[in-house]
């Protein structure tokens, strides 16, 4: 997984605009404490955009799809 996060100033005040997940592997029980670390750090920086990229993702599992909905 890779998180991309480009930053930006509005009035001065550095913000980040968007932020990028790339999921790289399979989402089930194995992988999912690394998703949900990466969405918890992700939005800790309050982005206005959150994106995530399940593209090169070829399963997701039902608890896999509960943590994104949480």
């Amino acid at each position: 997984m890779t998180v991309t996060a480009p930053q930006s100033t509005r009035s001065g005040i550095p913000t980040i605009p968007l932020v990028k997940i790339e999921l790289d592997r399979d989402l089930d029980i194995t992988t999912l404490h690394m998703l949900f670390g990466q969405i918890t750090e992700a939005l800790s920086v309050r982005p206005e955009i959150l994106a995530i990229d399940f593209s090169d993702c070829r399963y997701i599992d039902a608890q896999a799809i509960r943590v994104l909905l949480d």
